[in-house]
């Protein structure tokens, strides 16, 4: 991508040079020092060249932003793969684990320990009562996400934690945006605490009379001031792999089409990303009044 960006900034450059040496060239025809008929037909010549390159130019570089936004959509297209790809898995070990949970109190009814089956049963309560907060919300795109990455979390030993107070029924972003938002700053969280001694990320949704508020927390080390400024950036990532960077591009990018945003702040213990989404409210027609009303 800087590659492409280099290209077009040297092409203008030239283009800018050639264009600085016809004006030298006319300069110095009508200070006397070149050859009036000579100097004029090589300038026109040059103009003509410039005309060229300029046109070539444009088609170039309408080309490079083309392929651009082509590379983007298909970068986007990975990460929704990525969160389908991830739900499905997350399916996959509710199912294995309802299956087991079932095995284990059959057989200790089976061989008469109703007590013990209780018990169990108790801490399979105690552990769905974790998933009442993540399905308190109207947007099952939300809900589906949070729930796989709740499952991933659980495999990687990560305590993940919610606090889910609005349904987001006003929430005004697609089912694929608000999943590449959250699921990008949350998979980063995850990846931030992998190798931490404790492993806490925290999911905060609330909302106000304006916007609602997303907060995705993780304990461990700050973010370095130099990094904490670009990490918004197109392409940036302290990774160094191919086809990183684009993540939180595209979460900004998205929020910024609907006048909302973004943000990384280092608190004493850990980074927060917040994120901030203006309300879509339906508009209220006014109702006709009905044959006798108003009157």
């Amino acid at each position: 991508m800087k590659d492409k960006f280099m290209a077009i900034i040297f092409y203008i450059v030239s283009l800018l040079l050639l264009l600085a040496l016809i004006n030298f060239g006319y300069y110095y025809i009508f200070l006397g020092v070149l050859d009036f008929r000579d100097g004029l037909i090589g300038l026109i010549a040059m103009d003509i060249v410039l005309l060229l390159l300029a046109v070539y130019g444009i088609i170039m570089i309408k080309n490079i932003f083309k392929m651009i936004e082509i590379e983007k959509e298909h970068m986007i297209r990975e990460i929704n793969y990525k969160n389908l790809e991830e739900i499905n898995k997350s399916l996959r070990i509710q199912r294995h684990d309802f299956l087991n949970n079932i095995q284990v109190i059959y057989g200790l009814l089976n061989i008469n320990m109703p007590d013990e089956a209780i018990k169990y049963i108790q801490e399979m309560f105690k552990e769905l009562k974790k998933f009442e907060n993540i399905f308190r919300t109207k947007s099952i795109a939300v809900n589906a996400l949070l729930n796989s990455k709740y499952s991933i979390a659980k495999i990687k030993n990560i305590d993940m934690r919610f606090d889910v107070k609005t349904a987001l029924e006003y929430l005004d972003l697609m089912p694929h945006e608000i999943t590449q938002i959250l699921g990008n700053v949350i998979d980063n969280a995850i990846e931030a605490v992998e190798t931490c001694g404790e492993k806490v990320v925290c999911i905060g949704i609330y909302e106000d009379d304006i916007n609602y508020h997303f907060s995705v927390y993780n304990k461990g080390s700050f973010i370095p001031d130099d990094i904490i400024e670009h990490i918004f950036d197109y392409g940036f990532s302290t990774k160094g792999r191919e086809g990183r960077g684009i993540g939180l591009y595209t979460a900004k990018s998205l929020l910024a089409a609907r006048n909302g945003s973004i943000e990384a702040v280092n608190l004493d213990d850990g980074v927060e990303f917040r994120i901030h989404v203006e309300k879509h409210h339906p508009v209220q027609h006014n109702k006709m009044p009905k044959e006798g009303e108003g009157k």
